[in-house]
């Protein structure tokens, strides 16, 4: 897999340095699954750089991730405060929730408030003792939440034309 450092290169005037730490860890994962965008060149969007996306695009991610934490701002605030996570993996998890990869806020162990009660019961398996009590008692988990709110972004799209990124 490619792998992508935002902070690599010389911070420039470029709109995309001036993105939030979430906004920038989104735009890592982006590079990091080549922003789906089906090419066959696995490092296509690494090898453009940051630098090459438009500024519409810039500013369309800003817009996105600000719209998001102001839908989520509650449930961030508890995960920062209380998980060990940072708004950088939230914004790498806004990512890869709302495009449907197979890693996001749901699967983000810090933000599984439930596992107390699979303590308590005695991490049930289906079918096994305990589980229909867990399930009576099981709640949406801090990450389940936080998921349901990104997919109602739906998928971002990002194609390269002329050598730039556009992302929509």
């Amino acid at each position: 897999m490619p792998e992508f450092q935002p902070n690599a290169r010389q911070r420039g005037k470029h709109p995309c340095y001036a993105l939030d730490d979430f906004a920038e860890g989104y735009v890592e994962a982006m590079f990091f699954t080549n922003g789906d965008t089906g090419d066959e060149r696995e490092d296509l969007l690494n090898a453009m750089g940051v630098e090459r996306l438009t500024k519409a695009s810039v500013a369309k991610i800003a817009d996105d991730c600000a719209r998001f934490q102001a839908a989520a701002a509650d449930l961030l605030a508890k995960a920062y405060a209380e998980c060990d996570y940072d708004s950088a993996q939230a914004g790498r998890d806004f990512w890869f929730t709302r495009q449907g990869h197979g890693v996001g806020f749901w699967d983000r162990k810090p933000l599984d408030d439930s596992r107390a009660l699979w303590r308590e019961l005695g991490s049930p398996r289906v079918g096994e003792p305990g589980w229909a009590e867990y399930e009576k008692r099981r709640h949406p988990t801090l990450g389940d939440k936080l998921s349901a709110i990104a997919k109602t972004f739906g998928e971002s799209y990002v194609e390269t034309w002329r050598g730039w990124i556009h992302v929509r």
